[in-house]
């Protein structure tokens, strides 16, 4: 789900749609009344001799707007303490910045080889109501992405702390999840950070957590490098 980056496809957008016209959702701290949907095309594998019929609709996700904007910036500073905590449970994790000024809200494209591509932009889908009809315990969900990591600058500072050093990075990327409660505090996080640090150097790392209480715990953490994965850490019931 999510408005993430790759190939381009053609999407409709509909404006001032109400998500929350049964007001199931008054506390949650989000303006829900005056969003712009985007509604995606499904994705052709025609050329792969794919039953099309078979392939459903992409779920539709809600532009972050206005108020809503502020927010998300607000919270998505958990991304950076996530991080700090991971050092914690492997020594080797190494955080990258989160800022806001790497958060896109909106479609963009660039040039790759001569293909038109989609940038990832954060967006907003919806999870309100479980099949029952009850209020889903995550009913609003955040897709995050920030790109543009190069250079020994894109690490925290506090990554020098364990005097390793800090190597060049020839690209990078963080993003995932946010599940918002009906309260309009984040009840789990997910954060997916890849970086590429030369030949035989690529490593991906993604951290799981969840609110207990008044704070966020990790509960998981999964590390690859070069395509060998390894269950980090796993927070035990």
């Amino acid at each position: 789900m999510g408005a993430f980056g790759g190939q381009v496809r053609e999407y409709t957008e509909t404006k001032n749609v109400n998500l929350d016209e049964q007001g199931s959702l008054a506390d949650i701290q989000f303006d829900l009344s005056c969003l712009t949907k985007i509604q995606y095309a499904k994705p052709d594998y025609s050329s792969l001799d794919v039953d099309m019929s078979l392939v459903p609709e992409p779920r539709p996700i809600y532009l972050i707007e206005g108020q809503n904007r502020e927010k998300v910036k607000s919270d998505l500073l958990l991304v950076n303490d996530i991080q700090q905590q991971a050092i914690g449970l492997d020594a080797r994790y190494r955080p990258l910045k989160l800022t806001a000024t790497q958060l896109l809200f909106y479609p963009t494209y660039y040039e790759s080889n001569g293909v038109t591509l989609q940038r990832s932009y954060c967006s907003f889908e919806a999870n309100i109501h479980t099949p029952t009809g009850r209020v889903s315990k995550h009913p609003l969900i955040l897709h995050w992405s920030a790109d543009g990591f190069d250079g020994k600058d894109s690490w925290e500072p506090a990554s020098a702390a364990v005097g390793i050093v800090i190597p060049q990075i020839f690209g990078g990327s963080l993003h995932g999840e946010l599940e918002y409660l009906a309260n309009g505090e984040v009840g789990r996080l997910r954060v997916i950070r890849w970086v590429d640090r030369g030949w035989m150097n690529r490593e991906l790392y993604v951290i799981k957590a969840t609110r207990s209480k008044d704070s966020m715990v990790i509960t998981a953490i999964d590390r690859a490098l070069e395509g060998i994965r390894e269950r980090v850490y796993r927070k035990s019931r």
